[in-house]
């Protein structure tokens, strides 16, 4: 019996010990997050690099929309609607690159640390 009692004091003394440490858990939602951590800074790199992602399908797909016309248009009218579709795709892939670049650059200043 006495051995018993001094193995359950001896746990009891052990889980105390384990649950004692140099760096405890924080206590609140305010000692939990600190947006200079590096998890924020990684989410920040994260959704900068979803951003260029995003921002070069859209441009991409703009640059084959643009081709596809100009093919189309000269086949149905010849060179001369092909030069001008191909001009009007290009302007609006530029459009869509610079929108989807300051887009990007606005994410990636975007500091989670003050």
């Amino acid at each position: 019996m006495k051995r018993t009692a001094a193995a359950a004091a001896t746990l009891i003394w052990l889980a105390a010990l384990a649950g004692c440490s140099d760096n405890p858990e924080p206590q609140t939602a305010d000692d939990a997050y600190d947006p200079c951590s590096p998890g924020p800074r990684i989410e920040q790199v994260g959704e900068t690099a979803g951003q260029a992602v995003k921002t070069g399908a859209t441009t991409a797909w703009e640059g084959m929309k643009a081709f596809g016309k100009s093919a189309g248009g000269f086949v149905t009218d010849g060179t001369d609607e092909a030069e001008r579709e191909w001009e009007e795709g290009t302007e609006k892939t530029r459009k869509k690159g610079r929108e989807g670049a300051s887009k990007t650059k606005a994410t990636a200043k975007d500091d989670p640390c003050p």
